[in-house]
């Protein structure tokens, strides 16, 4: 008789009611038409796929450790309870168009995603950080953050939820100004937690070796995508004004950190986190040197090219796409010379220490000389404790 363990069981019903509710508000999207003028972060349905993605993660960590709490961090504060924010979201605004719902549910469910994200923000963006990836804080030090974050999170979502109207309007009350000053105050305490949940992790990965440091590396790889995609975000706002513009890249780079988490305490493939950082590293400053050249060769053959042709656009395009072809190993080749030169430099010392034995290797004919050399080798390289070299003797 198979027995169904506690963890097993909650973790089941936590992540089948969020994909139910994620089910609903699929539907309610669906059913009805969108207010022309909406906006949203992301792509539509963001919510739902970002509820999914954190609920499976929290649910299989959840499972397989049970005493961890990250997983149920992720399972509720990441999956369920952006669930029912999706949920309530597309409930009011289905109700507002087609007019099928009481006011007072309406402004409810309004209400209710006005403040919602801040225990979503505090639980996974806080003490996620604070607790990875052992689940225990990183020492004794570590527990008045986490109790200042505990109260700034509590702080902040009692003074927005119960701020009935904005403290500059003409109208606002006493209390209104009241809960805004306890929501600043909250925001305050939340603000400085998040400052102190990333100094945590700093401190761990400086302290971390083995295992722990390999699974600090893969967290520390999505929040720099995620930080890397936001820049770029920024930037094509500040550009071009459009909000949305790039919205859907750094909705999907947010994506990458409750998978990695996933994937950091699961240990699934984990110790390939140094070759995938190497690779990410090259090709992201292949693709802007790339990138780069490909623009100022376009300009620079348009401008050769448009007293001979009429524009010289089609030309300077191939011309640039030819030329671009031509240097990707020559670059690929000379950054990722420079990327192991500079963040793996004993590697690229062992790589260097192969190249110039092979050398000697091909010019020298001395079997003593021969020996001395690839001892030295091999000290350099994978530093022995112990070396010895068996010659077998040649067999007339």
């Amino acid at each position: 008789m198979t027995v169904v363990r506690p963890p097993l069981l909650v973790a089941g019903a936590l992540a089948l009611t969020t994909l139910c509710l994620v089910m609903g508000g699929a539907f309610l999207l669906a059913s009805g038409p969108l207010p022309p003028d909406r906006a949203e972060w992301g792509f539509t349905g963001f919510q739902a796929v970002a509820a999914a993605v954190f609920a499976f993660v929290g649910a299989l960590i959840a499972v397989h450790h049970p005493r961890n709490p990250i997983g149920w961090l992720l399972l509720i504060g990441g999956g369920l309870l952006d669930a029912m924010q999706f949920v309530t979201h597309y409930y009011a605004v289905h109700a507002t168009v087609t007019g099928s719902a009481e006011t007072t549910a309406v402004d409810l469910a309004f209400w209710f995603e006005e403040w919602i994200w801040i225990p979503i923000v505090g639980s996974v963006g806080i003490f996620t950080l604070l607790l990875f990836p052992t689940g225990r804080l990183a020492g004794p030090r570590w527990r008045l953050p986490a109790r200042v974050a505990l109260v700034g999170i509590v702080v902040a979502t009692t003074g927005w939820g119960l701020l009935p109207v904005w403290a500059d309007d003409p109208s606002a009350t006493p209390a209104a100004q009241i809960m805004q000053a306890v929501f600043v105050i909250g925001a305050a305490l939340f603000a400085a937690s998040l400052i102190g949940a990333v100094t945590s992790m700093i401190l761990r990965f400086r302290a971390a070796v083995g295992v722990e440091r390999q699974q600090l590396k893969w967290v520390a790889l999505a929040g720099a995508l995620v930080v890397a995609v936001a820049g770029l975000y920024v930037g094509v706002i500040a550009v071009t004004g459009d909000v949305q513009a790039g919205s859907a890249a750094s909705a999907l780079a947010f994506l990458g950190v409750p998978l990695a988490i996933g994937i950091a305490i699961l240990r699934h493939r984990l110790f390939d986190i140094d070759l995938l950082i190497n690779r990410t590293i090259v090709y992201a400053t292949l693709s802007v040197v790339l990138a780069a050249a490909y623009v100022g060769v376009v300009l620079v053959l348009q401008q050769l090219l448009r007293p001979i042709t009429e524009g010289g656009g089609t030309l300077a395009v191939a011309g640039s796409t030819l030329a671009v072809a031509a240097i990707f190993q020559p670059v690929r080749h000379r950054v990722q010379s420079g990327v192991d030169r500079r963040f793996y430099r004993s590697r690229y010392d062992a790589q260097r220490t192969l190249e110039v034995f092979a050398a000697h290797v091909r010019d020298e004919v001395d079997l003593d000389s021969l020996t001395d050399a690839l001892r030295a080798a091999s000290h350099s390289t994978v530093r022995p404790t112990t070396a010895s070299i068996w010659l077998r003797e040649r067999i007339p």
